[in-house]
């Protein structure tokens, strides 16, 4: 039958055997402390602790209603903290926030740098209120975009901003595909507010129309 068992005072159990302390229930356990303090339920062991669910209903729930932190304090090299998704099933890791600031999720290193890896393709979307992507470098840092390998970079916007001292090619064509006809120093394909140098050979298809003088340097030998 039920059975209840009521210690109006402190208690202490001491177990020195060999195997330790078994509980063995048929039903559920249940672990309630009316404290309120912060170490309202202690657990601690000198070595590992171990907390396995299995079966069908085998799911794991912690939930606190306020600040909470799990910290890894490491000795040595390699003492990892992982946190795994098993199984080769269309099941997803998914870390979630309902926070409103701008950090409202925060992935950093203070002091090591950062790897993220994927065996298919990454999206970095933002979803609501018009916001920004930002990718800083600290200082003179780069912003390095693929490798030799990569096919093409596509960027698609309504206005494409470069705000750079220089912007080398080094290899291979600039091909501009807008065949919007030039009529004015403003107008056509490719508009260009400074001077041009030119190092070589310019083949025009069309029209050459200069608005004010044209100083043409010939060299001493004539082409022949």
């Amino acid at each position: 039958g039920n059975n209840t068992d009521t210690i109006t005072g402190n208690s202490t159990h001491i177990i020195n055997g060999a195997t330790g302390y078994t509980l063995d229930v048929a039903n559920k356990i249940n672990i309630d402390s009316a404290s309120t303090a912060e170490d309202s339920v202690i657990i601690s062991s000198n070595g590992g602790i171990d907390i396995i669910a299995s079966g069908n209903n085998g799911s794991i729930n912690i939930s606190s209603t306020e600040a909470s932190d799990w910290t890894l304090t490491s000795n040595e090299d390699t003492d990892d903290l992982i946190i795994a998704l098993a199984g080769d099933t269309n099941s997803s890791l998914v870390l979630s926030s309902t926070g409103t600031g701008n950090d409202a999720l925060q992935l950093t290193t203070s002091v090591g740098g950062m790897d993220i890896k994927s065996a298919k393709n990454i999206d970095i979307t933002t979803s609501a209120n018009n916001a920004n992507i930002t990718l800083d470098p600290d200082g003179i840092g780069s912003l390095l975009l693929g490798s030799n390998s990569n096919t093409k970079v596509d960027v698609n916007a309504q206005t494409i901003d470069l705000d750079a001292t220089n912007i080398n090619l080094k290899q291979g064509q600039v091909n501009i595909e807008n065949t919007t006809e030039s009529t004015s120093t403003t107008t056509g394909g490719l508009i260009i507010s400074g001077g041009v140098g030119i190092a070589k050979n310019v083949n025009i298809g069309q029209n050459l129309n200069a608005v004010s003088y044209t100083h043409l340097t010939l060299p001493t030998t004539p082409y022949v």
